[in-house]
Order: C-alpha cells, then structure tokens, then sequence
C-alpha cells in the first residue's frame, strides 16, 4: 500500500479528519506486524499525524492504488502524553526495526518503523511538543499560585514579607498543598475578625504555617 505521507488523496483525508486550526508538525507510515515479531513488504501501515493538540493514529484501507480510504481514527492530547521512548531491534528477517513507545495515561503504543530518519524525526518532534506543553502548563500552574498569594496581602491576611516567604515556601509545591495553607489562612482571618483570634494569637497560627515545609 502506498505510504499516505505520499499519497495526495491520503493527505487530504488527513487534513479533513482533523480539528479547526490543528497544525501538523509530523507525520509517518509506521509498520504493523502481520504476525508479532514478522514484517513484510505488502503490510498494512499505520498513519501517524502529529499536529500541535493531538498525535492522531489514522489506519487506512484500498482497494485500488489511487483510491485510499480512512477505516480508523483514533487520537490522544498531547497534554496526555507523559513520555517518550525509542530502541532498535531486528526483525525475523534479520532487519532493523526502530520501536516507538508512546506513554501516555498509563497506556502505552508501540509504533514501528523501517525508516530510521523519518521516525527518529516524529520522536523529536513528539518529544520537543510534549516538553513544551509541560513547560507552558508548568508556567501558567506558577502563574495561578502568583495570583492567589497575591490576593492574600490585597485582603490584610499577608504582608509584603510575609508574602515573599509564601513564595518561597509553596511555589513549586503540588497545587492541593497551597490550596490547603491558603484556606487555613483565610479562615484564621475569619477567626480573627469574629473575635476568636487575638491580633498575636492570628499571627503565631498564621507564622506556624509559613515556617512548616514539611506537608505529608
């Protein structure tokens, strides 16, 4: 069957299964084993598109060289993807094969390929995307903790030192970790304003927390 990277129809095929404003970044014809461990020249290939969401797995069919049809599509986000490896290994005929794993919700797809280059570049491709997203979901995590610390001086329970230790302390930290220290903050507050807590008293619970660094 014709490689659909090279097959015009596929490629418009392709096009048309995906999202609004998807962009793709990579795309191969790996190999499916028609029995494990055997790879043979006439064997149906798996199409792999990776575009800036998703890596969609798109199996096509013929019944004439000129006329390729889609008769499976599946796909994983990106977001999903927790990470990437690559091997060689050789066939029952004695050729090289480059496996692709694809770990993604503890899941994973082994992909195969002849074409050391071309699947050597899907990899990098996969695995620079999926950094990325992580640096960019790291950043606006970052960004969100930023925020709701800041809020804490905006509403009198921090101030501007104790803020800066309140960075120090939680960034970085899991998100239920500052969540947590942030509400015991704010209901102490509460405690205070309905007279429960002295002034000191609000401010030794309150100094309790932002000297704690260990939250198991």
């Amino acid at each position: 069957m014709p490689a659909a990277r090279n097959h015009p129809a596929a490629l418009e095929t392709i096009k048309a299964a995906l999202e609004p404003g998807e962009s793709i970044q990579a795309l191969h014809d790996f190999l499916l084993p028609v029995v494990p461990g055997q790879f043979v020249v006439s064997q149906p290939s798996l199409t792999v598109v990776l575009t800036d969401r998703f890596i969609h797995f798109m199996s096509f069919n013929t019944t004439h060289k000129k006329d390729l049809k889609l008769v499976g599509h599946s796909m994983v986000p990106i977001s999903k993807v927790s990470g990437v490896s690559t091997n060689e290994r050789k066939s029952a005929f004695g050729s090289k094969i480059l496996n692709l794993i694809i770990f993604w919700d503890g899941k994973q797809e082994v992909l195969f390929s002849k074409d050391f280059s071309q699947a050597m570049e899907f990899a990098n491709a996969l695995k620079n995307l999926s950094m990325n997203r992580e640096v960019q979901q790291g950043s606006a995590g970052i960004a969100d903790e930023l925020e709701k610390l800041a809020k804490l001086t905006k509403d009198g329970i921090l101030t501007n030192d104790e803020l800066a230790r309140a960075k120090e302390l939680f960034l970085g930290r899991p998100p239920n970790h500052i969540d947590q220290s942030i509400q015991l903050l704010m209901n102490l507050k509460e405690l205070q304003k309905q007279g429960v807590l002295s002034e000191s008293e609000f401010n030794i619970k309150k100094w309790d927390i932002l000297s704690k660094r260990d939250f198991s």
